[in-house]
């Protein structure tokens, strides 16, 4: 643990909070053996969830600030050997402080104005045909960044199943890790209502976060995602790209889910590119700097996690399978979507993948709602 968090921790002395069962947890069993310490920033300055739990009852309010810097990344989980789950306790600090009424940052007022505005009746949009059991759910920022690419792996979906329905809206996970559980769950529970009222059995994802939000929660609904689906039905591209090495970066968001790792290398096989794996991928990945909205407190370490995942790639570019990977890596280097790759819109989506911000992805968004309209109409 570092000075100046020892500093904050040892600022005031409450004695009367009590902490978190997951809290409790990590204090009373931490070994203290540093292994979730190897690879990530945060818990190397601020030291061992052990040692940090244990500062809960001295000072919970400096332990649930420090909270909002963790990625949420779960890679502690994965080194832990006695199966502790460090990540789960920033989280539940962080409910914690938004239950303490201490609100949010203003550093946070730009994310939730996007994860708001992807809820909004402008940009959402729902079709269901009738007698479909599931619906493709595209998230936000791959409509966003890729409108056509969305819009081509929905119409394969369609011929694997004509009932299939659509979905464009938010999951809302950026309010469920920034701790905002109440809004969360109602969010949450109102879209699978609506879904399980029109019949709605299964839903299909593109985005691993929706992937995540949607497995973890739902209490009704079968998960899972594009790209399984694809392998699943050994899907054949019409155009491959030109045979190169690549390397893959697993989303920290399905870091435990071998069968998805496995089905988007079995993608990126059959379109005949070779892949170097980096030290750290699936259950071992690194997060790509854009988990648990760490970069909005600032402190470098969003920019950290990017430039380490580069370093690893060792000048190679990558195959990622979530937009806001792809958008977070691309800052440093070269990235692509894995629909750049089998669903090319050009050439230049195999040399060169292009990075789309606001205001552009909003435009993309809505263009996307107008084309699905237009062509699901009457159907």
């Amino acid at each position: 643990m570092d000075n100046e968090t020892q500093s904050l921790l040892n600022l005031k002395i409450t004695g009367t909070a009590k902490p978190p069962v997951s809290v409790q947890e990590v204090a009373d069993k931490c070994l203290h053996c540093l292994k979730c310490l190897k690879d990530c920033r945060f818990l190397n300055r601020h030291g061992s969830p052990g040692e940090m739990a244990r500062q809960y009852e001295k000072n919970p309010e400096i332990l649930r600030q420090i909270s909002f810097s963790c990625s949420l990344c779960n890679l502690c989980n994965q080194h832990c050997p006695l199966n502790l789950e460090p990540a789960r306790m920033f989280l539940d600090l962080r409910k914690e402080s938004i239950n303490a009424a201490n609100g949010l940052s203003r550093n946070y007022r730009r994310l939730l104005s996007y994860e708001k505005l992807g809820s909004s009746w402008p940009l959402k949009y729902l079709h269901i045909p009738q007698g479909a059991t599931k619906v493709f759910f595209p998230g936000c920022a791959l409509p966003g960044a890729r409108p056509a690419h969305t819009l081509k792996l929905f119409s394969y979906l369609r011929k694997l199943d004509p009932t299939i329905g659509i979905m464009l809206d938010c999951c809302n996970k950026p309010s469920h890790d920034l701790g905002r559980e109440r809004f969360f769950n109602d969010r949450f529970s109102s879209r699978e209502s609506l879904l399980r009222s029109f019949g709605i059995t299964s839903i299909i994802t593109a985005c691993t976060n929706c992937y995540q939000a949607f497995s973890q929660h739902s209490r009704a609904l079968e998960i899972t995602t594009a790209y399984s689906v694809m392998s699943d039905n050994n899907f054949n591209p019409l155009s491959k790209p030109p045979a190169a090495l690549y390397t893959i970066h697993d989303p920290c968001s399905v870091r435990f889910k071998q069968d998805i790792h496995q089905a988007v290398r079995t993608l990126i096989h059959n379109l005949g590119l070779q892949v170097s794996e980096m030290e750290h991928n699936r259950a071992t990945t690194l997060c790509c700097g854009e988990g648990g909205a760490a970069g909005c407190m600032g402190g470098g370490y969003a920019a950290e996690w990017s430039k380490k995942r580069h370093a690893e790639a060792n000048g190679q570019p990558l195959i990622t399978y979530c937009a806001g990977c792809t958008a977070m890596l691309q800052s440093t280097g070269k990235v692509h979507h894995i629909v750049d790759l089998l669903f090319p819109e050009s050439g230049n989506d195999h040399k060169n993948p292009r990075h789309i911000g606001p205001p552009t992805t909003y435009i993309n968004r809505l263009r996307l709602k107008w084309k699905l309209r237009k062509l699901l109409a009457g159907k």
